[in-house]
């Protein structure tokens, strides 16, 4: 996680990458680049608290960053049963989709699950597909942005093309 100044948005902007999260009770910038992971958007409109999360679930997880994510909120002085959500992510973006649907599909499901039982609406979701997602939140009015980018203009993407450049033959994921 990391403080920039956003020369889009022409605002200060705080980057979470995977395994992050951050929320906000002030007018704050939340950024973003999401692939396979999902990024949960929580919100409460009463109290203009807004938080942000990125992750994938797996197998053997035994964090649960939904749970987190809420109780931060809630610390901050959310009211639960204000809160609302918004779901982005879960794309297939490497040629090696069986090894990935499985934990896309996993972390989709557990999102869905954990906001139904805590009584917390979808807004809207936009899931799937073969793009990454650059998103840009603002935590006080539960605004999203989001520019839909191929994945070899991602910093990943890019250095995977190099190494499929150099070795000149496919690269291989390694499962257990």
């Amino acid at each position: 996680m990391y403080c920039f100044y956003d020369k889009l948005c022409k605002k200060e902007a705080i980057h979470i990458s995977p395994g992050e999260f951050f929320v906000s009770a002030k007018g704050m910038l939340i950024h973003s680049l999401v692939g396979e992971c999902i990024v949960a958007i929580l919100y409460d409109p009463v109290g203009r608290i807004g938080g942000m999360n990125q992750f994938l679930i797996g197998k053997h997880d035994q964090i649960n960053p939904l749970e987190r994510l809420v109780g931060s909120m809630l610390d901050l002085g959310a009211t639960k049963n204000a809160l609302q959500a918004k779901l982005i992510g879960g794309s297939i973006l490497i040629d090696e989709k069986k090894e990935y649907e499985g934990i896309i599909g996993t972390t989709i499901t557990y999102c869905k699950d954990f906001l139904r039982k805590a009584n917390i609406e979808i807004i809207s979701t936009n899931i799937g597909g073969s793009k990454a997602r650059k998103i840009y939140f603002y935590t006080d009015t539960f605004k999203v942005l989001q520019k839909m980018i191929d994945y070899s203009e991602t910093p990943l993407g890019a250095q995977m093309n190099e190494y499929k450049k150099v070795f000149k033959h496919k690269i291989f994921f390694l499962s257990k």
